[in-house]
């Protein structure tokens, strides 16, 4: 066991669907009983990437790496404590996210108890907000801060001794990470080192990974992957629009950090012939940020005959007509949209646009993203949310007034959800820096209020693509069939012959 390492996704609490992947691995939590959300092969529940990043850069520094995804599984406690329980590993990196926090630490609790002599390590993107929680309730040995491919594979080399086996050798000096002993020191007011240094050439002040194309592909086999509903690609991470309420410019930074077209569409041929990929997500928060990127990522694809489906998610004001074509031609099925609000002076409070004139430039982006999909064969999801700070019920009722008018001229978007709000930690929230305003309606009932009178016309609208849609493939199919009748003819007739 002297180089054996093991990554849980930890289960989720009775009753709750865990997705700590959402939210740029801030975490969502859903109802589990709710029928289609963040079931095992239900589409919401994203594939483990976090784990499957820090896998592969662990495989490639000599170390033998298991992975035991609890939630892809459908483990509980006693399920995922006896997969544990099979091998004896002396590291236990463990992925923790803000939303599913306190039955993770419940988790770590449960795991000391079985294994008292293991090292156990917290991962994931939410440690930079909530580790002084984690190690004042978990009886870790350390955190990791930052994103972990890089990291943590240091603190395993930091770890071992020098016949290879792992011991608790004080890492008191290694930057990028928390120690039960520093946070007890610094409990008792003793001097400690920040977990804002600059950690290494390869990771930033807040624990970044600046050059993403020199990380590995993910360890998909190490997951059953065969339960995947999609492989998702993550082609960059953070965004530069600084949206105050947006959780992926705290898990991933405001600035915008990208990987090669080139090393994008070889992690796509690579899943294509390694897993026989059906379906692809990519990951990025703004897939459509860089347009030349995309573009280029576009002829890649047809260069190399890559004929798999695929969906991103951007902005509406990232997509213009040729960029729509040009996805759509390479694959492209489904695009996700933030639409948010409607209300002007809303979004310029959250950042989400500078100025008046830029906000109305977005609205109208926006339906012209729509009739633009529509007229291509595309899909778009739009979404909205409710709860926002500084929101009122008059500016979620502008937005229904607006959605619905968009509906009677048929320039509804393929589908709509709509979403509630979640404080995450580290949120500006709003430019002046004040916490929401206390909100006096009941948020869930106005969620299924706004479904229920904006979902039902766009849901049919979309029975009626997906009717036509099928359609126009089974004319095709049929067409193609009856070209092809003589020359099948001919090849019975020869077998006949024979």
């Amino acid at each position: 066991m002297t180089r054996d390492i093991l990554l849980v996704n930890p289960p989720a609490t009775q009753g709750m669907a865990a997705n700590r992947e959402g939210s740029g691995g801030l975490g969502t939590v859903t109802p589990s009983k709710l029928p289609g959300l963040l079931r095992p092969g239900s589409r919401f529940l994203y594939p483990s990437q976090t784990l499957g990043y820090v896998a592969s850069v662990l495989r490639i520094n000599n170390y033998r790496v298991s992975v035991i995804d609890a939630v892809l599984e459908g483990y509980d406690l006693s399920k995922t404590l006896f997969r544990m329980n099979q091998r004896c590993f002396r590291v236990v990196g463990i992925f923790v996210a803000h939303q599913t926090l306190q039955g993770d630490i419940y988790f770590i609790q449960q795991v000391r108890k079985y294994f008292p002599h293991a090292i156990l390590i917290a991962l994931g993107a939410s440690t930079r907000f909530c580790y002084e929680e984690i190690l004042e309730k978990a009886p870790l040995d350390l955190v990791i801060l930052g994103e972990p491919e890089i990291l943590f594979t240091k603190v395993c080399r930091a770890l071992e001794t020098q016949d290879g086996a792992f011991s608790r050798t004080p890492l008191r000096y290694l930057e990028g990470i928390v120690t039960r002993q520093d946070y007890q020191r610094a409990r008792q007011g003793a001097q400690t080192g920040t977990p804002t240094k600059n950690l290494d050439f390869s990771v930033d002040s807040l624990g970044f990974v600046q050059d993403l194309d020199h990380l590995p592909f993910p360890a998909w086999d190490l997951f059953p992957y065969r339960k995947f509903p999609f492989f998702t690609v993550t082609g960059s991470r953070g965004c530069e629009q600084g949206c105050s309420y947006c959780p992926y410019t705290v898990a991933q930074g405001t600035r915008f950090r990208s990987r090669s077209p080139e090393s994008i569409v070889r992690e796509i041929a690579w899943l294509k012939t390694e897993f026989q990929m059906k379906k692809l997500v990519f990951r990025d928060p703004v897939f459509a940020f860089d347009r030349d990127r995309v573009l280029q990522i576009c002829r890649l694809i047809l260069k190399n005959k890559l004929d798999v489906p695929w969906e991103c998610e951007s902005r509406p004001d990232h997509f213009d007509e040729e960029l729509l074509r040009a996805m759509k031609e390479a694959g492209c099925r489904e695009i996700k949209v933030g639409l948010e609000s409607t209300n002007i002076p809303l979004l310029l409070s959250l950042n989400r646009v500078k100025t008046r004139e830029e906000a109305i430039s977005y609205l109208r982006r926006f339906e012209e993203l729509v009739e633009t999909t529509r007229k291509l064969g595309l899909r778009a999801r739009a979404f909205i949310m409710v709860g926002l700070p500084g929101q009122t019920p008059g500016a979620i009722l502008e937005t229904s007034r607006y959605l619905k008018r968009l509906c009677s001229k048929e320039l509804s978007p393929w589908a709509l959800h709509v979403k509630i709000f979640t404080q995450h930690p580290g949120l500006p929230l709003t430019q002046d820096g004040n916490e929401p305003q206390t909100r006096p309606y009941d948020l869930k009932l106005l969620r299924l209020q706004l479904e229920k009178e904006l979902v039902p016309p766009i849901k049919k609208r979309q029975r009626y693509g997906t009717l036509k849609m099928w359609a126009l493939g089974a004319f095709k199919n049929l067409s193609i069939f009856l070209y092809r009748l003589p020359a099948i003819g001919d090849r019975l007739s020869t077998l006949d012959d024979q």
